[in-house]
């Protein structure tokens, strides 16, 4: 039950005049947009909702790069057309809109959205630096670990940086430089009590006993910018940790100094004694919802909710209308009341109101959040001081401490720009898309300012689902056995990926069949330990385009104990000019004799008429790791017998019995194996036409051996 519900529902009834007035204003600054895709075109179909006070509007697109211009208009609309459809597109491409409305009062509204027609699927999302300190990391070594885990399988490898939380935030940006120059990083979540950098000379709120250094995490996300500690020397905020001096470690600069090149997410719940948890605890619920959340665990809602009650006009909700238009469709956007949100999940929140470091009037207090569960899991916010989180119980930090919420930031002094995230993009993208922003996007007040920061974990995407589970590897001879459980999603395949020995990343394998449940890789690299890695992709379709959309996925890790290589080796007998080879090899699938004659042989065992001189055979062993050889000489000198001339037998090969004729008399038949076993043999006084019974015998090489006058000849037989 909401303790705090009851005595605000006669405030909301006086407001009800106030918040009208502000949603014409939202409405009136924004645009709403959405795109569909056709894949057999490609064509991408821009629309905009129609809105009644519009004079015109004008169509703006670019191919979506970092920098890139928009140009001019590609079109000019009457206040009735409401849809552009984009031919000139091509599969696997992002393209970018933006729509200027003209206003009978003057103002211009924006709208964008960034669509593209069957992306395809992203392996690598980037690298997250990871930053706590040891005193954390002592609490919450178990989860983080997992987290780590959780991470990777979600396109994300994440390294350590372990700072002391009473070191200046300039060593710490020092120990972030270093490990960026050792390898670059896309995101750095700051995890527990990491120090604050405070920067500028500002009052973004426009409270004059609010001015000086706001908090500004976005420092450590700019490498190469010049920041310096010389010139602000004010001390006016009623608030200390806002004083900033020469020489205090405080920066003096109020904008970004260069573009930020990694965003900053920061996940910190220490001075929140509001809560009945401590810092850790709450440090530990929130990795908790946010691997639920990026597996699927936790269900999602595509629709969004906002409400705008500051007495500003500065069509603070347009954060709101123009961000979740793509995201979740205008139809999915409520203007409802924001308690709703507690008993109500949605993935997509904005609150403006007036306020103080605690408190977002008319939207609860920290203890509001400390109490009770906010279900929104993306939200942002605009009110007077709590823009500024370095406070004990500090609003937003609280906010994120709360219910299914995984980020927080305050919205609309500059705007954001989250309409990226329709095409799987993560927060990250939208944090440093408004950061470094001036002219591309509609930005208001502050653009580039250094209190642009976001609060939560920027590696987060806003379309999750269930992956495949229970990945299991079982090695066998010269290949790991791969098996797993199927999602229950609706998906189109799986990847399957490998990280090797030494290797930070997962490379991508091979792509499985949807159903499919199993996986073979063969010959790997005995005496190591490989992990991998299986996720599932779907094309997810948003309103703003379709792309296929990975997700996290299951890890199994294995130590490959054997060295199933192909090894060629075999046996020899030689009797007089004959040879008989028995194949010996192991781990072989297939093998190929050599012989001195040119021949070839692929049979298991074989018996060979020798040449005079050096006979060289060769074995060739092969599986499908490895090939290996053997060979040997074996010499022969010249023999001059009429017994061998005249000597013969047939057929060969032979099933039930071998007929043995010569020109000169011979007193036995002896037949044996190739190894030299006696297998059967017959003796009779004196014989020149003999038939040799085989009968029962099993299929194979033998050695056929003629005793006559004293002297012994050997000669290959095959029975089949």
């Amino acid at each position: 039950m909401l303790r705090f519900i009851t005595p605000l529902f006669l405030l909301f009834a006086c407001l009800g005049n106030l918040l009208a007035q502000q949603f014409f204003f939202d409405v009136n600054q924004s645009v709403k947009m959405t795109a569909e895709v056709d894949p057999g075109g490609p064509a991408i179909t821009v629309n905009w909702l129609q809105d009644s006070s519009a004079l015109s509007y004008e169509l703006f697109r670019r191919e979506y790069a970092s920098g890139n211009p928009w140009g001019a208009a590609i079109g000019s609309y009457a206040p009735d057309e409401v849809q552009f459809i984009d031919q000139d597109v091509e599969s696997g491409r992002l393209y970018e809109y933006k729509v200027l409305k003209q206003n009978e009062n003057g103002r211009p509204g924006f709208g964008y959205v960034l669509s593209g027609v069957n992306l395809a699927p992203n392996h690598l999302s980037g690298e997250v630096l990871l930053v706590i300190t040891q005193t954390t990391l002592n609490e919450v070594d178990d989860e983080l670990s997992e987290f780590e885990t959780v991470l990777a399988s979600d396109g994300w490898p994440s390294r350590r940086l372990i700072v002391d939380q009473e070191d200046a935030a300039s060593v710490v940006k020092s120990g972030i430089a270093d490990a960026y120059a050792s390898g670059a990083f896309t995101a750095i979540l700051l995890l527990g009590d990491i120090p604050i950098p405070h920067s500028g000379e500002i009052n973004p709120d426009a409270h004059n006993n609010h001015r000086g250094g706001w908090p500004a995490d976005i420092y450590y996300g700019d490498l190469d910018g010049n920041w310096t500690d010389t010139l602000v020397n004010n001390v006016s905020s009623a608030n200390p940790r806002n004083h900033n001096v020469p020489g205090d470690g405080n920066w003096d600069q109020s904008y970004l100094p260069s573009d930020v090149e990694v965003a900053v997410g920061r996940v910190d719940f220490s001075e929140l004694p509001v809560f009945d948890h401590d810092e850790y605890e709450l440090l530990r619920r929130y990795l908790a919802k946010d691997i639920a959340y990026r597996t699927g665990l936790t269900a999602t809602y595509q629709r969004a909710m906002m409400q705008n009650n500051n007495p500003w006009d500065g069509a603070l909700g347009q954060n709101g209308i123009r961000n979740f238009s793509p995201l979740v469709a205008p139809e999915n956007i409520n203007y409802d009341q924001w308690v709703t949100v507690f008993s109500q999940p949605v993935e997509w929140y904005y609150g403006a109101s007036s306020g103080n470091y605690t408190i977002c009037f008319m939207q609860g207090t920290s203890e509001t959040y400390a109490n009770d569960e906010f279900q929104a899991t993306f939200t942002g916010w605009f009110g007077s001081y709590f823009g500024d989180y370095d406070y004990q119980d500090a609003y937003m930090r609280s906010v994120l401490g709360s219910g299914r919420v995984l980020s927080a930031v305050w919205a609309g002094a500059p705007h954001w720009h989250f309409h990226s995230m329709g095409m799987g993009f993560s927060l990250a993208e939208a944090t440093m898309a408004t950061q470094n922003n001036d002219t591309i996007y509609t930005a208001g007040h502050f653009p580039r300012g250094i209190h642009i920061n976001l609060l939560g974990d920027p590696t987060l995407n806003a379309y999750n689902y269930p992956g495949p589970s229970g990945l299991v590897a079982s090695e066998q001879p010269g290949f790991v056995q791969l098996n797993w459980q199927p999602t229950e999603s609706e998906i189109d395949q799986y990847y399957l990926y490998l990280k090797e020995p030494g290797s930070q990343y997962f490379s991508l394998l091979d792509s499985v069949d949807a159903g499919i449940t199993e996986w073979r890789d063969h010959c790997p690299e005995p005496d190591a330990n490989f992990q991998y890695l299986l996720r599932a992709s779907r094309l997810e379709t948003t309103p703003s385009g379709s792309f296929y959309n990975l997700s996290a996925g299951s890890t199994a890790t294995i130590l490959i104990s054997g060295d199933f290589s192909a090894t060629a080796s075999f046996v020899a007998n030689q009797v007089a000019d004959s040879l008989y080879l028995l194949n010996t090899s192991t781990f072989a699938d297939s093998i190929s004799w050599l012989l001195p004659d040119g021949s070839t042989s692929t049979a298991s065992e074989l018996g060979i008429q020798l040449q005079d001189g050096d006979n060289l055979i060769t074995l060739i062993a092969h599986n499908v790791c490895s090939a290996d050889t053997s060979q040997q000489v074996f010499p022969l000198s010249s023999v001059d017998d009429p017994v061998v001339a005249d000597f013969e037998y047939f057929p060969n090969p032979a099933h039930q019995y071998v007929i043995v004729s010569s020109d000169r008399a011979f007193q036995q038949l002896i037949l044996s194996d190739v190894t030299g076993r006696l297998i059967s043999q017959e003796r009779f006084t004196s014989a020149y036409l003999r038939r040799f019974s085989l009968a029962n015998l099993p299929g194979g090489t033998y050695v056929l051996t003629v005793v006559g006058n004293g002297r012994r000849f050997n000669r290959p037989l095959v029975i089949r």
